[in-house]
């Protein structure tokens, strides 16, 4: 069977466990199909029949002993795992570009645009390029009654999954780290404007 990659050990541990799993399935599940093909195509008076007879049973047992239930658990975690990861990216993605915003409307105060103006001027600025992010968007979101209540899941391959996860962590850490600088030039505006504000 093949190993989970490398990468695989920097996520937590629900993506290699279902990797590891999700492999053992395929490869039992094609041996037991295998075995019972040959043993299909004997007949019944065949000297080797016993023998392959065995050995299906084997596989059958084999793949019967696998928890099919736990791939889904761990899907399911892998899922949520992804979710909430894609959810707090967004968050902080929201955050920059509010105070993205509240900056460039302090800085152009004194212009005395309209809010839509000032949205407007914005997407055009060096601080909506400085501070702006595309979000991460996923399709295959679906719902299930699970453990009691509705709960969201993402009805993607594994490898998608992962994909999915990594780029909300970068996109978490691009955005954490660039609302140290905004916030920052921020909190410099407000005390320069602070007084102009307070006069007008």
């Amino acid at each position: 069977t093949m190993k989970a990659p490398e990468s695989y050990k920097q996520l937590p541990a629900e993506f290699g466990e279902l990797f590891d799993l999700s492999e053992r399935y395929r490869v039992l599940s094609s041996n037991k199909n295998a075995w019972t093909r040959l043993v299909g195509q004997l007949g019944a008076g065949d000297p080797d029949r016993a023998f392959y007879e065995r050995k299906q049973g084997e596989a059958d047992a084999a793949f019967a002993s696998l928890d099919v239930n736990k791939i889904g658990r761990l899907q399911f975690r892998a899922s949520s795992v992804t979710l909430k990861a894609i959810e707090q990216a967004n968050e902080a993605r929201a955050e920059l570009e509010k105070i993205g915003f509240e900056l460039f409307a302090l800085r152009a105060h004194g212009l005395g645009l309209a809010q839509w103006q000032l949205a407007r001027a914005f997407s055009g600025s060096a601080l909506h390029a400085r501070f702006v992010r595309e979000g991460v968007h996923v399709g295959g979101v679906r719902q299930a009654y699970i453990g009691g209540q509705m709960q969201q899941y993402l009805d993607a391959p594994l490898p998608q999954t992962v994909w999915h996860y990594e780029r909300a962590k970068t996109l978490k850490a691009e955005c954490e780290k660039l609302l140290v600088e905004a916030k920052k030039e921020l909190t410099a505006a407000k005390k320069t404007f602070g007084k102009e504000l307070v006069a007008a």
